[in-house]
């Protein structure tokens, strides 16, 4: 999580921040941590195999997995279930859905940049900053569309 910049104005400090609250924050830890990404390379490390195999992985299912941990973690009621959980969780399903609607969009069919802001801010009910950052991270990570893809594979 990249922390507040000092030089954003406080409107902007306060978009950034509203998109890390409390159950935001738990829902982050279910994919991070547990049963997302921790425990899926707990697994990978005691599976063995070779070097290779250990260290090219596919970004789909990494991402996928820990992706489908967080819907598995609200469904199941894992921790304290609230009402509060499950809007985080289907807010951050639906950052991923427009993550791979953008990465089509910015790398396929040509969108200029704000088109992509646009559809995190109105499809996705982001702030102008959070927008921003997420459409940006779309122009150079290739891993950006996997959540969504892997996800729906599983």
């Amino acid at each position: 999580m990249t922390p507040v910049d000092p030089a954003w104005s406080a409107t902007q400090q306060e978009e950034w921040l509203r998109s890390l609250n409390r159950p935001m924050l738990r829902n982050i830890t279910i994919h991070e941590v547990f049963p997302g990404h921790y425990l899926q390379y707990l697994h990978l490390r005691a599976a063995g195999g070779s070097l290779a195999r250990r260290v090219y992985l596919s970004a789909s299912f990494v991402e996928g997995w820990a992706h489908y941990c967080e819907q598995l973690a609200v469904e199941t009621g894992l921790g304290a279930p609230a009402p509060e959980a499950e809007v985080a969780q289907l807010h951050d399903a639906l950052l991923r859905d427009c993550r791979l609607l953008a990465s089509i969009g910015l790398h396929a069919e040509g969108w200029p940049l704000e088109r992509a802001t646009r559809l995190f801010e109105t499809e996705g009910r982001m702030d102008r900053l959070p927008a921003e950052r997420e459409a940006i991270r779309g122009t150079f990570n290739p891993e950006y569309f996997c959540y969504t893809l892997g996800k729906l594979a599983l």
